[in-house]
């Protein structure tokens, strides 16, 4: 397994003023005096990489990125990921082709950075078992990280040791894992053949814990332990099953002939809701009718009542004669006026007495009908009210009907 990982160039993108650091072949070791920026070189390379280093703020308030320019075996690859914004992407460009997206993290929105490195530096990714105990059989993936961390040690540890297998605890076994990869003690197939073993560790485990808990039910229940026993027992439970099942089926039969035979009660309930409706729409209609014919009856009898006065102050006023104007008593019988108009104001006179005679019939008349069809109308309100009473009676004795056969049918369905 040839790798060749080489680190070309850091810089800073965005920055008012430029800020690379060249790093020639054969690179290994960065000195400098103390405060000199090593650290800060070191995390930006770890962070351009994907991944998790603190960035000072005095470096975030200066630039916006951090390009770190690598060589992968024969690929040359430009990294550039950002110190505030979408921290958790890093934009991958290979030779003059266009910039490609990676998350640090696996995930399915875009490929994992991981990926991309270990391919490219000619490591294998592989899964291997989270302990090299019997605790747990779940499997973790060893990332480009977990390589990076035996090419990347801290100055404080720079004269403990370079596995952390003492100094270090908590990192798990996945050190011993990558270090058995990196120098060939394991590969993708041993890898392989590791996760399928606990893979079928883990479900021996499940198997064992199935069959306790089966044989712990089978001696709570006092259920028969031999295979026959067993056999015998699931055939009766068939048995009983089914006849449960064509119970059921009988029922829902018998539980869709009630249904249909109430449905019939159903539909009187409607039509007799639906004869109450127009009874009272009826009813209404006549209200109306009787009140504008009752509005018309006074109306009329209003203007008989005028009429029958101008009868009357026209047999007072008739024989009259006027010799003196009444308003300024100048003397009116030498006074032309033509025949059929008023000595005083000279206008037209008003009807003769037959005509007025004739209104007053006729008013007369149109009172006496309009009061016999009030008469109409009245009992056709009261026979609309009566009607009304006996569908609301019908609604309600359907309605009992209804809840009866309703609780009839019913009945042997309940429990």
């Amino acid at each position: 397994m040839a790798t060749d990982l080489q680190i070309r160039r850091v810089s800073l993108g965005g920055a008012d003023r430029p800020h690379s650091w060249e790093l020639p072949r054969g690179v290994t070791v960065i000195a400098g005096d103390s405060g000199g920026g090593k650290t800060s070189l070191l995390s930006l390379i770890k962070y351009g990489l994907g991944g998790t280093a603190t960035i000072t703020k005095t470096i975030i308030e200066a630039a916006e990125s951090v390009i770190v320019e690598v060589r992968l075996n024969e690929r040359e690859l430009q990294l550039t990921r950002r110190f505030s914004s979408k921290k958790n992407v890093i934009e991958v460009r290979e030779g003059e082709g266009a910039p490609i997206e990676y998350s640090i993290k696996r995930g399915r929105k875009r490929p994992w950075i991981s990926d991309l490195l270990l391919d490219a530096v000619g490591i294998p990714s592989i899964r291997v078992p989270q302990s090299r105990s019997t605790k747990t059989h779940k499997l973790t993936s060893i990332s480009f990280q977990d390589v990076f961390a035996y090419c990347y040690l801290d100055q404080e540890q720079i004269d403990r040791s370079t596995v952390f297998d003492d100094e270090s605890p908590g990192r798990g076994p996945k050190r011993p894992w990558t270090f058995e990869l990196l120098f060939g003690l394991i590969d993708s197939r041993v890898a392989e053949l590791e996760a399928a073993r606990e893979g079928l560790a883990e479900e021996t485990e499940q198997r064992e814990k199935r069959l306790v808990s089966v044989e712990q039910f089978i001696e709570v229940k006092e259920l028969p332990g031999t295979f026959a026993d067993v056999s015998r027992r699931l055939e009766e439970v068939d048995s009983e099953v089914k006849e449960v099942t064509d119970e059921l089926a009988a029922q829902e039969r018998a539980l869709e002939l009630a249904i249909s035979e109430t449905a019939g009660r159903q539909g009187q309930v409607v039509a007799a809701a639906d004869g109450l409706a127009a009874a009272l729409a009826e009813q209404r209609r006549i209200s109306v009718e009787l009140r504008e014919v009752s509005r018309a009856a006074n109306q009329l009898e209003r203007d008989l009542d005028a009429a029958r006065e101008g009868e009357a102050a026209g047999e007072v006023l008739d024989p009259l004669t006027y010799e003196v104007c009444p308003r300024c008593e100048q003397q009116l019988g030498e006074r032309q006026v033509e025949t059929g108009h008023c000595s005083v104001c000279l206008q037209a006179e008003p009807a003769a007495e037959a005509e007025r005679e004739s209104d007053s019939i006729t008013l007369t008349e149109q009172l006496s009908e309009t009061r016999a069809l009030v008469e109409q109308l009245s009992r056709a309100q009261d026979a609309a009210e009566q009607e009304v009473g006996k569908r609301r009676e019908t609604l309600d004795v359907e309605r009992r009907a209804f809840a009866q056969a309703s609780d009839q049918t019913s009945l042997p369905f309940r429990r």
